[in-house]
């Protein structure tokens, strides 16, 4: 008897958490396909620059872009790239993309090759799709690993309201459905819940298949986006709430030294193609692709960063507050992650806030964020959690915010998308006048609300100077 009403909970709890992976995923399906987004011109902007390593390689064979030499014009939205100083060409992101596009890329290049309707060049219909493809993909295996990582703490009610906050309720929805949705930001989630799983297996089992992929994947999400390998943080921190367990730690690594080497050595095996890369073009294995771009460590601009109307992570994900509150009234209750969290989010915020270009070109809120929304997903479960142990009277209120919430976020992100909230000029003043509003720019001058950039002056570290046609 015992053994059939486990079967049947097991069932149950099977059936909850694919409802809420459905969601999303139904979610992400319609905006793609009813916005016709594998049609569009979604290989743009920095995107170009992620998967150029692919087509300049496999198609091309030429990743040096010297081939680039027979165009009296490069094409646009083909190869942006930029030249050192000995005229050398070289790509500014690193390729860490162009390794998770790479099964979606050989899958469509086969297919234009021996489908012979769309040319083989790596640009056409088939290219995109398959890298559409590729953001569902790891959109949904992103959440699917979040919802293992969650489930070893939290029951299948608080876990399934978890992905759907996440899924639809964040700007994680725009960047896995929307136009913008080649950006890293929905790998690096992936990237990310993969990793801190693996953190938790490890220090269960400290076997040799964990450790070897514990390194590739903390490599490969240094190598996505350079910044972000500080979630191995993780690594050091998880389980660990004083002194004298941080000296136990330390004791730990020492023990496991091989295993510790272990995630170093592939770590950097990782990048090992990209240092390969800036030795042909830039002359040295260690580069700083971004010319002419830098953070200020001296001018932090954190306030603009989560409270502000130009891309405010709690101005257009207000959900995300709840991770927040999480932290704060629930910090006993995170034992095994919160000195990760206490260390990671501040560090993140601060390097984040420190880039030139803190409100990261032009996005839908704080895209940057995104990436560690696996980690912030665990306090905000933890107060999910809290508060519906508190009371049954708090889920019919909780469900009301919870949807206009979510609400709130699709039909922000609708807005961006028609241009109503501007891709990086948004005030205080514009975004109030276009709250809610499907299309109200005939109804006022929308665009002398609008703040502009000062890019020049951002890119020197000074205060930004007020753009505005007086």
């Amino acid at each position: 008897m015992l053994l059939k009403n486990k079967m049947i909970f097991n069932k149950t709890n099977l059936n909850v958490k694919s409802l809420a992976l459905a969601l999303c995923l139904g979610f992400f399906l319609f905006n793609i396909i009813n916005n016709k987004r594998y049609q569009n011109e979604i290989i743009q902007n920095d995107v170009i620059q992620y998967y150029s390593y692919l087509p300049a390689y496999f198609i091309e064979n030429d990743v040096t872009l010297t081939f680039l030499n027979k165009y009296k014009k490069i094409p646009p939205n083909i190869y942006w790239h930029l030249v050192a100083p000995d005229g050398k060409r070289y790509f500014k992101m690193t390729m860490g993309l162009s390794i998770l596009y790479s099964p979606f890329f050989f899958g469509a290049h086969y297919f234009a090759i021996n489908n012979q309707t769309f040319p083989a060049d790596g640009y056409s219909l088939p290219y995109k799709i398959g890298l559409v493809i590729s953001t569902l993909f790891y959109a949904m295996l992103g959440l699917w690993l979040l919802q293992k990582l969650l489930s070893n703490y939290y029951n299948k009610y608080v876990v399934s309201i978890v992905i759907i906050v996440m899924g639809i309720g964040t700007n994680f929805y725009n960047y896995a459905s929307n136009n913008d949705l080649l950006m890293s930001h929905v790998y690096s989630f992936f990237l990310f819940a993969l990793f801190l799983n693996l953190v938790v297996y490890w220090f269960k089992q400290t076997q040799i298949l964990t450790t070897l992929f514990l390194g590739l994947v903390l490599g490969l999400i240094a190598l996505v986006r350079p910044t972000n390998a500080i979630i191995g943080l993780a690594l050091v921190f998880y389980g660990v709430n004083n002194l004298s367990e941080l000296k136990m730690r330390f004791s730990f690594f020492l023990n496991h030294f091989l295993q510790v080497i272990t995630i170093l050595f592939f770590a950097i095996m990782v990048w090992v193609p990209q240092m390969i890369y800036w030795k042909m073009q830039v002359g040295s294995y260690l580069y700083f692709s971004y010319a002419g771009e830098s953070f200020f460590w001296n001018n932090p601009h954190i306030f603009e960063i989560l409270f502000g109307f130009r891309k405010g992570l709690f101005i257009y994900t207000p959900l995300i507050m709840l991770s927040y509150f999480g932290i704060l009234f629930c910090f006993k209750q995170l034992k095994l992650w919160r000195l990760t969290l206490i260390t990671f989010i501040p560090l993140n915020l601060y390097i984040m806030s420190c880039w030139w270009c803190w409100w990261y070109g032009g996005s839908f809120g704080q895209r940057p964020m995104i990436d560690s929304f696996p980690l912030l997903a665990i306090p905000m479960a933890e107060l999910i959690n809290t508060i519906l142990n508190r009371s049954k009277w708090f889920i019919a209120p909780l469900t009301l915010v919870f949807s206009f919430l979510i609400y709130l976020n699709i039909f922000q992100s609708f807005q961006y998308e028609k241009g109503l909230i501007h891709y990086d000029s948004m005030s205080k003043e514009a975004y109030f006048k276009i709250f809610l509003e499907k299309d109200a720019k005939a109804e006022f001058d929308y665009w002398n609300l609008l703040i502009p950039t000062d890019s020049e002056n951002a890119l020197k570290g000074l205060p930004e100077r007020d753009l505005r046609k007086k």
